[in-house]
């Protein structure tokens, strides 16, 4: 649509002075260039090829965060019912990397109502 072709029909139908504009049944019999569709389907398949490290990459991203969340889960039931016994463990000298994983998770969405629920199910 911001072809040199769709340029020069949209200057032939302007109108208005301050704020120029079109009609739009002009827009609908305006020529717009298409590549035939055998051409179509090699652009869409070579875009596929080039895209698909990034598909991949996103992919095994996304899975990593959703193990360390189902890790994250399963860690905090296992303190809250006793299963795990962290008496003892000097949490300041995790501070940070405590801190920088809790904000990483929470960037990715909100995983905390179901650690929640562990926690309520617990103290029941």
């Amino acid at each position: 649509m911001n072809s040199e072709v769709i340029r020069m029909q949209i200057a032939l139908v302007q109108y208005g002075a301050a704020q120029e504009q079109i009609n739009i049944e002009d827009a609908r019999n305006f020529f717009l260039p298409v590549p035939p569709l055998e051409e179509q389907k090699h652009l869409a398949d070579s875009l596929s090829d080039l895209t698909a490290p990034f598909d991949r990459a996103r992919n095994t991203a996304q899975r990593e965060i959703d193990l360390i969340r189902e890790y994250r889960t399963r860690l905090i039931a296992d303190v809250v019912t006793g299963k795990l016994d962290v008496r003892g463990v000097d949490l300041a000298a995790y501070g940070d990397e405590i801190v920088g994983l809790d904000e990483a998770l929470a960037d990715e969405g909100d995983a905390g109502d179901e650690e929640l629920a562990l926690v309520d199910e617990a103290e029941e």
